[in-house]
């Protein structure tokens, strides 16, 4: 049995999330890491992340580049710096990253949007998504707590700083066209391990201790303990955001605290991928705090 949802938690989330805002908004000229900004709302960085993405809908750091390149887009009105120096000073190693980062977001090169109105977001839209967020999963999705013996896993891993996990998807077809050297395996799973601005992700298979390692793979280790499980039943495609409603929601919901550097753990049935339908159905795993 969960004990009961406490709404104070998520009101002191809220808080934090806010207090985020307000630094950004008084600190426009600013480029702090992911680290800086969860040591501003008093989180580690991977908490920090997913509650702020599952909050307000958009990851810290993506919010972040919004900013720059609103600023940028203002530079750019005054007519006198070139591309190139306003890329610079936006933090960008060269103009042709610049270029693609402000088509992506505006659907407009800088060049074109020297004559117009900067679209700028509205910093008070944001905050009121953050301050309007209520509980909306709450039981509606199966969920529980499970001790969990610790297990071994070898597989392959890959870097996502500032949480890009556009490296995940090849690392997957990478490892599963060597899943036969492993001979006896458990469940497949994708770990991922908090690092200060990021994670490092596997993708692997549980395997029996002493397991011989093949060249080019790798070892992992989930420690055991008390793991928060709920269920993924959704697009595909958005694998990336699983884990943010679970630590904007559904563990503050539960009263229940990560730890840490919570292991964020994707447990992949053999029939997880409905292609038709174009869905995964796994279970997903938060380490808790002791």
């Amino acid at each position: 049995m969960l004990p009961p949802r406490k709404e104070e938690t998520l009101k002191d989330y809220k808080l934090r999330v806010l207090r985020v805002l307000d630094w950004l908004d008084a600190h426009p000229d600013a480029s702090p890491s992911l680290a800086e900004l969860a040591s501003v709302a008093a989180f580690s960085p991977f908490h920090f992340h997913h509650v702020f993405r599952g909050l307000s809908g958009v990851a810290p750091m993506e919010h972040l580049r919004r900013l720059r390149l609103e600023r940028a887009w203002q530079r750019l009105q005054d007519g006198g710096a070139s591309v190139a120096n306003v890329a610079l000073d936006s933090g960008y190693g060269s103009e042709e990253g610049f270029i693609r980062a402000f088509r992506k977001v505006f659907g407009i090169t800088p060049g074109a949007a020297r004559g117009l109105e900067p679209k700028l977001l509205d910093p008070a839209e944001l905050k009121l998504r953050v301050l309007n967020f209520s509980f909306r999963l709450g039981e509606s999705l199966p969920h529980g707590v499970d001790e969990m013996a610790a297990f071994e896993v070898i597989g392959m891993g890959v870097d996502c700083p500032d949480f890009d996990n556009s490296g995940i998807g090849p690392l997957w077809w990478r490892f599963i066209e060597r899943l036969d050297e492993l001979g006896s395996t458990g469940r497949i799973v994708g770990i991922s391990y908090p690092r200060e601005n990021g994670y490092y992700y596997v993708a692997g298979a549980e395997v029996p201790a002493g397991t011989e390692l093949p060249d080019g793979l790798q070892h992992a280790h989930v420690p055991g303990g008390n793991y928060f499980r709920s269920q993924y039943h959704d697009l595909a495609t958005r694998m990336g955001t699983a884990f943010s409603p679970i630590f904007s929601e559904l563990l503050p919901a539960a009263g229940l605290t990560p730890a840490t550097e919570p292991i964020c753990i994707e447990d992949y049935p053999p029939d997880f991928h409905d292609e038709d339908a174009g869905t995964f159905r796994l279970d997903l795993y938060v380490q808790l705090d002791e």
